[in-house]
């Protein structure tokens, strides 16, 4: 394991944001692999009978969005709910940490934290009260940034209109992510870190507080648990 993230875990100092990639190796409720954001983009299309050039999510999702209506949730649900965890989450689910953000909206590591953590999972959403860390890792914040499979009547940032609409309204853990990346060893796992609602907070808290980054970690999963 690398030097640095292996100081961090045994100080404290981690916290996990992971993207879309990491649901990797988790399966829907079918048997069949989690769908990434591509493959996401593709099948709306198809549903909604609308010509796909490779564009990504955020376009494809506000593009058919009113076209599928109630249909979109029930495509949601049968390939993001009820998920079966990789075994990456489950091994990861194992270890205690300071905080865990996910962008992604499935169920797979609620799952094996559930079953697997011998912490108390505190799952919490953007709009949440902001939680004091456990300074004793006895509980876990389970932040899901994006919106979550079981709560589609909250809604969901996928779209263009969503994200800015989220960089506007400034949800709290979105605050909170930008000031945790000041004071924590952060550890993105499976994204490419196209986020643009997280740097606007990030820069935003920047320029209120005059904080500098030093450590910024994006790392695979095969780096992860076999570095």
């Amino acid at each position: 394991m690398n030097e640095r993230i292996k100081s961090a875990i045994e100080a404290g100092r981690i916290v996990l944001v992971f993207g879309a990639g990491a649901s990797i190796g988790s399966s829907n409720q079918s048997g069949n692999p989690v769908l990434s954001g591509t493959d996401l983009s593709q099948l709306l299309a198809k549903e909604a009978q609308v010509e796909y050039s490779g564009e990504g999510l955020q376009v494809v999702y506000g593009a058919v969005k009113h076209i599928l209506g109630g249909r979109l949730n029930d495509i949601l649900e049968m390939n993001y709910r009820h998920c079966e965890p990789s075994e990456n989450y489950i091994a990861i689910s194992k270890f205690p940490w300071a905080r865990i953000y996910t962008l992604n909206i499935d169920d797979a590591l609620d799952i094996a934290l559930v079953k697997h953590s011998k912490q108390k999972v505190n799952t919490i959403y953007r709009f949440d009260k902001i939680i004091d860390q456990d300074k004793i890792f006895n509980k876990l914040e389970y932040v899901k940034i994006n919106g979550s499979i079981d709560r589609l009547s909250e809604g969901l940032i996928f779209s263009e209109s969503e994200y800015g609409k989220a960089s506007a309204e400034s949800p709290l853990w979105y605050r909170e992510l930008a000031e945790d990346y000041f004071k924590y060893t952060i550890i993105f796992i499976g994204t490419k870190l196209d986020e643009s609602t997280l740097w606007h907070h990030i820069e935003r808290y920047k320029l209120n507080t005059n904080s500098e980054k030093r450590i910024l970690l994006s790392i695979s999963w095969c780096e992860y648990m076999l570095g």
